[in-house]
């Protein structure tokens, strides 16, 4: 979150009706404010959408997230139905050499994973993942691979350690297994997914919303007169929190501050594809255990991750022994074709084509923003803007919590005082 609201005003206008959007407009309305949401979509959740299939249930985007205290704090206040991952799914495993494993690396390089982790201080301030990942990890540093491609979807060159891992690549000239261990982490925190599937907590935090107050304006883009007052800060009883992303906040801010706006615009996204398959459960040999497998090989394939969801999560399937449920991460945009899908099941799991039951697809151009310079350097223009400007706020996935976690443990910061 970046920027402050100013304490005096008594309306906020709310741009951007993704799951940042709502959360704000939530705690803003709970804190007594008047909330007006403006989305020019015709529906809420941005890149959240869950389908119903025949044999089970398909995620445009998110499928679970961490769940904190605060996570578990807000389901249970908007009364959201949620599982927690199976005991079963604990295991996770890396994808090398085009084969599932749990740990896989040999012993000369777990060695020299240890003697790097616990020796080498940090480098280069601004280096990329991959060249942080060599530095720290030595032989292991192929698993920032597969981190990197799990949560950003993108490449480890494509994103800067400190800012994409900030807990793990800290400025300080510490070695990385000191610095982990006198970190502090939250304990108990769980997997978890809405039970209905995800859209089911966009649907919670709109009623929750709506019953509070907001006023929501779908497929309705937010009239420059409400914006501009207050970016020449002519209106002082009003806040402004933009929680599209950078691209959309450019084309707002731009009048106000050119250079602003450019730097908004040139915010790098990484392309993203999901696909949920479901299987026929009598398919596998050996159905898939765990939470899911990350790829960390190099190469043109263009998977990304595969996600384990009826392994991971009651309810993903209608009937587990009809149907199995995974989603495939593949990089970029384009989507797959019935055949590409049952090369990457037979290849992945020696499934034949006649398994692949039914399947969703959801291309996203813009998925994810990349965590690199060009992004601080819209940080820090924003956080000048906003130092002159009170009453204006950004806040969503590109304002340094990427999480679905990070969002809502983020948001709680609109009710305070």
């Amino acid at each position: 979150m970046i920027g402050t609201l100013r304490k005096e005003a008594g309306r906020s206008i709310v741009v951007g009706g993704g799951v940042s959007g709502l959360l704000a407009a939530l705690r803003l309305a709970q804190k007594g404010q008047t909330v007006e949401l403006y989305e020019s979509r015709e529906r809420l959740g941005g890149l959240i959408e869950t389908r119903v299939l025949r044999h089970g249930l398909a995620e445009d985007a998110a499928h679970s997230l961490r769940a904190s205290a605060a996570v578990r704090g807000l389901f249970a206040e908007l009364g959201l139905d949620w599982v927690s991952a199976k005991p079963e799914a604990r295991a996770k495993f890396l994808i090398r050499n085009g084969r599932l494993r749990k740990w896989p690396f040999g012993v000369f390089e777990t060695l020299s994973a240890l003697f790097h982790a616990t020796l080498a201080p940090a480098g280069n301030r601004d280096a990329h993942l991959a060249e942080w990942a060599k530095r720290h990890l030595g032989g292991a540093a192929p698993a920032m691979r597969a981190m990197a491609r799990g949560i950003y979807g993108s490449e480890p060159e494509e994103l800067v350690a400190r800012l994409a891992f900030p807990k793990i690549a800290p400025d300080p000239l510490w070695p990385l297994l000191p610095w982990v261990l006198r970190t502090k982490r939250e304990k108990g925190i769980v997997a978890a997914a809405a039970r209905k599937g995800m859209g089911d907590l966009i649907r919670a935090l709109e009623n929750k919303a709506r019953t509070c107050g907001v006023a929501f304006h779908l497929g309705v883009p937010v009239p420059r007169d409400l914006v501009d007052p207050i970016l020449r800060g002519s209106d002082t009883k009003s806040n402004l929190i933009l929680t599209a992303p950078p691209d959309a906040c450019a084309r707002l801010v731009a009048s106000a501050d050119e250079d602003l706006g450019n730097r908004l615009e040139a915010v790098p996204y990484g392309a993203l594809t999901c696909v949920t398959a479901l299987i026929d459960a009598k398919a596998f040999a050996h159905p898939p255990v765990g939470t899911g497998a990350l790829s960390m090989d190099r190469g043109d394939s263009r998977i990304l991750g595969i996600l384990y969801n009826s392994s991971s999560f009651a309810g993903r399937v209608l009937d587990e022994q009809v149907a199995r449920s995974l989603t495939l991460m593949l990089r970029g945009a384009e989507p797959p074709t019935r055949a590409e899908l049952c090369a990457i099941l037979a290849a992945s799991f020696d499934l034949p084509e006649s398994a692949l039951l039914e399947y969703a697809i959801a291309a996203h151009p813009r998925a994810l923003p990349r965590y690199g310079l060009p992004l601080e350097a819209a940080w820090n223009h924003c956080r000048r803007f906003c130092a002159a400007h009170p009453g204006l706020v950004f806040f969503g996935n590109w304002t340094g919590e990427i999480s679905l976690r990070g969002l809502i443990e983020t948001a709680r910061n609109f009710s305070t005082p």
